[in-house]
């Protein structure tokens, strides 16, 4: 009977003894446990200040063609307001699929690269992405009939706001190529929803003659502008950085010779009026800022033209005179051996750039910035890659 009660009690004194030390065992682990969420905080907040608040280095790598060796997006030679950051820098981080087509960028940095200039390759993963705010979502009804959605950045509606849906369309007639321009504005209603109908200006176009057409949509609400493409359309995508437009070589085979002058411009507006210009232009820089009652497109030209090749595949170079530090899409008509292609770059194009946000620690954190006189949420995403 002695034996057994000693037996029990050191079983109970044995057991009493592993509960202590799980105990003080389990302080340090939970202790470096946060220490661990502490520094990926930090880290994540040291990592947007410097991809939000520094040029990088050198400060205009956006319009280079080789690698910054300090990473940074802000605009360079600017005492601005912060958090305005630099279209070409965005620019050279978007490649892939984009509104439905394939996008091959020749200047595009890859996030290997990126990841080794923040200091965080094999230590941590990242992910940027960028979003219009107020966010713009284009449904298309039917050939006439449009649908514009307009949400804050956690996609709730807003009513209320002014949207302007322009319609783009350019035009062989008898050699000469010209475009049309409709712009209709409205304002969202409580769900956040605007509806267009284009009927009475679509329905008396010829659309044997067309060669091309974009949808694009501009949200105003408390100061803020946001913009949006649709993936409806007819066009190529390529890519702009700085004045140097960058297309592919299979688009304009003969260079320059295959870019066509868009010789007039047509607008027409909600309330049945219309703007005619016979200003001639290789390019048509398209600045939705402007006032929704006059002419947002205006032309133009190149100014000189070269050739430059990546991985195998070539563009050419074609400098413009001048572009609007304004201009969200410049437009070029080109010929392709085959057909006429409508080709457009946009600044910047929307990025999600980095590597797949995985489940578990992940550190996300937010900035409104600005680009080119447009609003956006950029949102950085961080985790631990390393044990």
């Amino acid at each position: 009977m002695h034996t057994i009660l000693e037996y029990v009690g050191i079983t109970l004194i044995f057991i009493f003894v592993l509960l202590i030390m799980g105990y003080y065992i389990s302080i340090p682990l939970t202790s470096l446990s946060a220490i661990k969420s502490e520094q990926l905080t930090s880290i994540s907040q040291r990592m947007l200040n410097t991809i939000v608040l520094t040029t990088g280095d050198p400060e205009d790598w956006g319009r280079r063609t080789n690698n910054p060796t300090s990473f940074g997006l802000k605009l360079e030679n600017t005492s601005a307001t912060l958090y305005v950051l630099n279209p070409d820098k965005i620019t050279r981080l978007a490649n892939g699929s984009m509104y439905s087509r394939e996008f091959f960028n020749p200047l595009y940095i890859d996030k290997e690269t990126v990841s080794q200039i923040l200091g965080a390759y094999r230590s941590y993963g990242f992910r940027i992405e960028l979003q219009p705010v107020p966010n713009i979502t284009i449904v298309k009804q039917d050939s006439y009939k449009f649908d514009v959605y307009v949400n804050d950045k956690r996609n709730m509606s807003l009513p209320g706001v002014s949207v302007t849906l322009y319609y783009i369309i350019v035009k062989e007639d008898g050699g000469k190529f010209n475009m049309i321009v409709i712009v209709n504005t409205s304002v969202s209603d409580i769900n956040g929803k605007c509806s267009f109908n284009l009927q009475p200006y679509l329905s008396t176009i010829n659309w044997n003659d067309v060669i091309g057409y974009l949808i694009v949509a501009k949200a105003a609400h408390q100061g803020s502008i946001s913009v949006a493409v649709s993936d409806v359309g007819d066009y190529n995508i390529t890519t702009l950085v700085g004045k140097c437009l960058f297309v592919d070589q299979t688009l304009t085979p003969n260079g320059v010779n295959d870019v066509r002058y868009i010789d007039s411009i047509k607008t027409v507006f909600s309330d049945g009026k219309s703007q005619i210009s016979y200003r001639k232009g290789q390019c048509i820089e398209f600045i939705p800022l402007v006032n929704s009652s006059i002419t947002p497109v205006f032309p133009i030209n190149v100014s000189a033209v070269d050739t430059y090749t990546v991985n195998g595949k070539t563009f050419f170079n074609y400098t413009l005179d001048f572009v609007d530090y304004y201009a969200y899409i410049v437009i070029m008509v080109g010929y392709d051996g085959s057909k006429y292609r409508l080709i457009i770059a946009l600044r910047p194009p929307l990025i999600k750039y980095g590597y797949n946000v995985p489940k578990g620690n992940v550190e996300t954190l937010e900035r409104f910035v600005n680009i080119a006189g447009y609003s956006y949420i950029l949102r950085l995403y961080i985790w631990r890659t390393e044990i």
